[in-house]
């Protein structure tokens, strides 16, 4: 590793903690529109989009998964952004359900604008 490039290559940006939701109802703010990276984990390339979020009154970075459908996270997530034309300063609310890998998500506004009823579990 070329450590005086690798170190010359970095920026001086704010680093803030990854929001990990529970299942449940969250309001979502997004404070940028979002940037695009590839990730590599054990040996796979992901992309993945990192958006700077407010919940409940404190900053998270929020990492998404580029994902291919319209049902998936990013893709309600991207319906949103094109029905605004933006997402820097828009609120979402989402709903989580199940934990782990077994996770679905509900982008609220997403399942009006596709005239969706929104899957939410009954506790």
């Amino acid at each position: 590793m070329d450590w005086e490039k690798a170190t010359s290559e970095l920026t001086e940006g704010e680093m803030l903690d990854f929001l990990k939701l529970d299942a449940g109802k969250h309001t979502i703010l997004f404070k940028d529109d979002g940037k695009e990276k590839e990730v590599e984990y054990e040996g796979k390339k992901y992309d993945k989009v990192f958006f700077k979020v407010e919940h409940n009154g404190e900053e998270f970075t929020w990492s998404v998964s580029k994902g291919v459908t319209k049902r998936g996270l990013f893709g309600q997530i991207a319906a949103v952004g094109k029905s605004k034309g933006k997402l820097d300063g828009e609120q979402i609310t989402l709903i989580v359900n199940g934990n782990g890998k077994n996770r679905t998500y509900t982008v609220l506004e997403a399942a009006e604008l596709n005239n969706e009823e929104p899957k939410q579990k009954s506790a």
